[in-house]
């Protein structure tokens, strides 16, 4: 994925964060990935015939739920208090701050410009979506993922809970240039202000990152 516009752009100091996106008076920047796992179940009907007749019986069948990948990586923690914020990330990617956001990128072997995997956090006032249901601003954020990054649908629609406060969770593979990817995003408001932390691979590398974003994911946090 070339870091360029949409994610994280280098030059010769180093990256830069994206322009934030505008959605109707929200400014939030592409943020985070989250690996989603479960247990899943299924109906299986069996057939034991007898003398008489055919019974059926239905069987619910618990299928054993598949491990969390555990992530190997050092860490550090990233914490700005103007931004009200603090998370955890791989110690070896590169990091680049500004005053309301900051984006952290690892970049591609051999290359000096371009990322396959990008994590961006961001904070942005409410503007004119301040006193609307955090719901109804988390609807607005899914029309302009969806725009940003060629999305057709979701993969994964969660309620979350960041700090104690109501939080959506959104999965999505989309393209960026004709560039396949895959995505996470995780927002939250308080009274003034939209949180929102991203991260966006290349599709083919989201197996290979995703432990450590989801110790990222996980360790999301607003300081107060």
């Amino acid at each position: 994925m070339e870091s360029v516009n949409k994610s994280a752009r280098l030059n010769q100091k180093g990256f830069v964060a994206s322009p934030p996106i505008i959605i109707g008076g929200i400014i939030a920047l592409i943020v985070i990935f989250f690996l989603a796992t479960g247990s899943f179940k299924f109906s299986a009907k069996v057939d034991q015939p007898n003398q008489d007749q055919a019974a059926t019986t239905e069987t619910a069948v618990e299928e054993t739920p598949t491990p969390s990948p555990v992530s190997t990586s050092n860490f550090k923690t990233f914490t700005n208090e103007g931004m009200n914020i603090s998370f955890e990330y791989p110690e070896e990617w590169l990091i680049q701050e500004g005053s309301n956001n900051v984006t952290i990128a690892l970049l591609k072997e051999g290359s000096t410009k371009n990322a396959e995997a990008v994590i961006t956090a961001a904070k942005g006032p409410l503007a004119g979506a301040k006193g609307l249901q955090f719901a109804s601003v988390a609807d607005l954020q899914k029309v302009n993922i969806k725009k940003e990054f060629n999305v057709t649908d979701f993969t994964l629609d969660e309620k979350a809970e960041i700090s104690g406060r109501e939080a959506r969770l959104l999965g999505f593979d989309g393209t960026i240039s004709g560039n396949p990817l895959t995505g996470r995003y995780l927002t939250t408001i308080d009274e003034d202000n939209l949180y929102a932390l991203t991260v966006v691979t290349d599709r083919d590398k989201w197996s290979k990152h995703a432990a450590d974003l989801q110790k990222v994911l996980d360790s999301f946090r607003l300081l107060k």
